[in-house]
């Protein structure tokens, strides 16, 4: 096993801003299940090597669909009202600057803790919600 065989399993292609959020959630979930320990030490990977490499901003479809920065975290740079429409932002309550970047957010307690459990909860959390208003 093998990095290549983490990202085969674990990393979708970026949808970009014409995805459907549902999509994107479950890209995000698929990713950060990837994150879990069992699942790294199955394919000897490291946490911050696919954490920085696949879960910022440049490797997110809620990024791309809601953020569209440039960046390395995902953030209003432009008075993106787009970026508060976000499922994560808006699930979590909050109306930051920062985004999934504040230190209390999910996002960065799987980046500063290794832990991505939080994050898991959160985009299950959004899907259910998602899948609802779909009906």
């Amino acid at each position: 096993m093998s990095e290549l065989s983490w990202k085969k399993e674990f990393v979708s292609k970026i949808s970009g801003h014409r995805t459907t959020d549902l999509v994107a959630l479950k890209q995000a979930l698929k990713k950060y299940r990837g994150l879990a320990p069992r699942n790294l030490a199955r394919h000897k990977v490291t946490y911050d090597a696919r954490f920085d490499t696949y879960c910022t901003s440049t490797g997110c479809s809620l990024c791309a669909r809601y953020c569209r920065n440039e960046g390395f975290y995902c953030q209003n740079t432009n008075d993106n009202t787009l970026f508060y429409r976000c499922p994560l932002m808006v699930d979590f309550g909050r109306d930051t600057f920062m985004g999934c970047s504040s230190a209390d957010h999910p996002w960065t307690i799987a980046e500063y803790d290794d832990n991505p459990a939080p994050m898991i909860v959160l985009l299950r959390r959004c899907i259910a919600k998602a899948r609802k208003a779909k009906k």
